[in-house]
């Protein structure tokens, strides 16, 4: 036998030839099956493939019995009730065996079941939702009568336990209705306070289909106002992360975003704005449909209202309310929210050196307080008493906040600066008055390479978006903003608020403070006072009685003359940078306008504004070697005070840098200098 050349190679031994085989025809094999199933036992479902036959067996008779088919095939006999037996104590055996284990790790309420059943749904065993734990960690806000759907949203995000002023607030606005006028300090949770008996009305009534009930026309039914725009987004942010599982629309309207995305998402009727006074009036004026329905709300809130009530601050306030309270019957019906960290000012003094000073008495504090309450209410034309609520301590700022000063000239506050922002880690947060100041400071930081962000009102506010997000990514970024930053915002993780400019009132000085130290978590606040700015410091120690609590912060003066050198460098730098560009921008000014205006320019003035070539070389070689100098004392390290940089060895020193960058921190040089104080008191006694 010849092999095929396309098997040649592959590994063939040999051939075999079968003779031991028979042909089977299809038809004929079908012909059989049907006869074989027409000769089964009539007793027997003829149909069915013989390993699921089942017999006629007597119902009455045990279930033990079994039948033998011609092919040895054996199978035990049920029926249906069988089925639903075993079943049943399948089931019996699971519940048995997760109720053991539920007994040995905890014990249950009498009401854990029922609470576990109100909560679970079909989603939650596809998303394997942990029924046990959601009731173990949520257990303290069952009492404050929260919608079901609010409290997986808050589970979600992590709350699981509720701040003290929303456990006062929440059950008294939900059951009772009443006007709230609540303080608190900063990081407390007022947003929730307001926020979370406001969802729950709204899905409470969205269920019993109330939702503009008298009328067809479409309305808004809560309003929440606020000074800022970071403020109103992270309002908003909040609110949608608790009503995840309830379809509420929530829409914010505010400046320097898009009007007509606004306008489009207004369109989609969302029972919830949160707003700056400033676009909502200009959209109300403008006429937009579903706005001019705002004197339907029935919910208004202000947020920080201290600052969106008083005078000069907010004009489109007043012309809000009078909208809002055209309608006497909306307005009686109408709840109220008013919320502040610092809602009282405790102390307006002056502080005149010439004048005598005067302390007030507890009698006319609380005269005070009454008169700012009855103006607040007022304003807002409340129907119904307030409840009020006061949180704040004699202290006002947070407990876990530490406090500091340091007392300087105004030319060593950005080494001071400087110094704190490299020998500490962590989240800082710099505060300045003015906008000019916030540009002057990102510039000579970024000729530092510490890569500063900026927020300011004159920012666009994408950009404002971005560097909030960019703050809250990086563990040791470095934020430098005007006033605008200092309310509301809930930063998580800052370590340290700089004052570098004193703030010009104590409620400032209380807000700025409140960006750290939120929660239980701790955080420090330092003020840069320079000599004019002793009258401001004052002013904030007497209103708050804390003379004898900030305390100056402890300084390495080896560290602080290392910062010297580089940041005096880098102030070189960026004037002469300014010199050379109102140089450049002054000579080209005649020359541009006078092109515009075809118009000839006299020699005499173009001598004037001539700027001298070799002046420019000479700052521009001048400013080249400032560059170099500075980028050589930038790659060299800051030592600290117990490295000797005369006989330190090389291979010590990453050891060295991370025991250091471990064991000190802001905090922990500041307490380690009160302790030794104390110390010391406590040895000379």
């Amino acid at each position: 036998m010849k092999i095929s050349p396309l098997l040649e190679g592959k590994g063939l031994i040999s051939f075999e030839e079968i003779t031991d085989y028979n042909l089977i025809d299809e038809k004929q094999l079908r012909l059989k099956k049907r006869k074989n199933s027409e000769s089964v036992d009539p007793g027997v479902e003829a149909k069915k493939p013989k390993f699921l036959v089942k017999k006629n067996v007597d119902r009455k008779k045990t279930n033990k019995s079994k039948v033998k088919f011609s092919d040895e095939v054996t199978v035990g006999e049920f029926d249906k009730s069988d089925k639903q037996e075993i079943k049943i104590k399948k089931v019996k055996k699971l519940k048995n065996s997760k109720s053991k284990k539920a007994k040995k790790n905890k014990s249950h309420n009498s009401n854990s079941t029922s609470r576990l059943n109100m909560f679970k749904t079909d989603e939650d065993t596809e998303n394997n939702f942990d029924q046990e734990d959601f009731e173990t960690k949520m257990s303290a806000w069952f009492e404050l009568a929260l919608s079901k759907e609010l409290l997986r949203g808050l589970y979600e995000k992590g709350f699981y336990q509720p701040m003290p002023i929303q456990k006062l607030v929440i059950p008294e606005a939900i059951k009772n209705r009443s006007n709230i006028i609540g303080t608190a300090q900063t990081g407390s949770g007022k947003t929730l306070a307001f926020g979370l008996p406001i969802l729950t009305q709204l899905i409470d009534s969205a269920n019993t289909n109330e939702f503009n009930k008298d009328t067809d026309s479409p309305a808004p039914q809560a309003l929440i106002l606020t000074p800022t725009r970071e403020l109103a987004i992270q309002i908003k942010d909040h609110l949608q992360v608790c009503s995840k599982y309830k379809d509420i629309k929530i829409a914010c309207v505010v400046g320097g975003i898009s009007q007509l995305k606004q306008e489009r998402l207004l369109l989609k009727n969302p029972e919830i704005i949160v707003a700056t006074p400033g676009r909502l009036m200009q959209m109300i004026e403008e006429g937009h449909e579903y706005l001019n329905n705002i004197i339907r709300i029935k919910y208004l809130v202000i947020d920080e209202a201290d600052r969106m009530i008083e005078k000069g601050h907010f004009s489109e306030v007043e012309k809000i309310l009078g909208l809002v309270n055209k309608d006497d019957k909306v307005k009686t019906k109408r709840q109220n929210f008013l919320f502040s960290a610092t809602l009282i000012t405790k102390y307006d003094g002056d502080f005149d050196e010439n004048k005598p000073k005067k302390e007030k008495t507890e009698a006319q504090i609380k005269r005070e307080k009454r008169a700012k309450l009855n103006s607040l209410v007022e304003k807002i034309q409340m129907t119904k008493q307030p409840k009020f609520f006061d949180l704040t301590t004699q202290q006002v700022t947070a407990e876990n906040l530490l406090e500091s000063k340091i007392f300087c000239q105004l030319k060593e506050k950005d080494i001071y600066l400087y110094y704190f922002t490299c020998k500490y880690q962590g989240r800082t947060l710099v505060f300045a008055n003015s906008i000019d100041c916030v540009r002057r400071l990102t510039n000579l930081f970024r000729l530092l390479k510490k890569t500063p962000l900026h927020l300011h009102a004159n920012m666009d506010q994408k950009q404002r978006l971005k560097n909030l997000e960019k703050f809250n990514a990086q563990e040791n970024s470095f934020l430098i903003a005007s006033d605008v930053a200092a309310r509301g915002l809930d930063i998580p993780g800052v370590k340290h608020v700089i004052h570098y400019q004193c703030p010009r009132s104590a409620e400032i000085y209380v807000h700025r403070s409140g960006r750290t130290a939120r929660s239980t978590s701790e955080g420090l606040s330092v003020l840069l006072i320079s000599p004019d700015e002793i009258n401001l410091y004052r002013k904030i120690v007497k209103t708050f009685k804390k003379d004898k609590e900030i305390k100056d912060y402890p300084i390495d003066l080896d560290y602080y003359k290392s910062c010297e050198s580089r940041v005096n460098l880098a102030k070189k730098i960026d004037e002469l940078q300014h010199q050379l560009n109102r140089e450049k921008n002054d000579s080209n000014w005649y020359t541009k306008n006078a092109k515009l205006m075809d118009i000839e320019i006299d020699d005499e003035i173009l001598k004037e504004t001539h700027v001298d070539d070799e002046l420019v070389s000479k700052n521009r070689r001048k400013l080249s070697q400032y560059k170099q100098d500075l980028d050589r004392l930038l790659k060299q390290m800051i030592y600290p005070k117990f490295m000797s940089k005369k006989y330190l060895e090389p291979k010590n020193v990453e050891e060295i840098l991370a025991i250091n960058k471990s064991e000190t921190t802001a905090l922990n040089d500041f307490k380690n200098k009160i302790n030794n104080k104390k110390k010391v008191k406590k040895e000379k006694i």
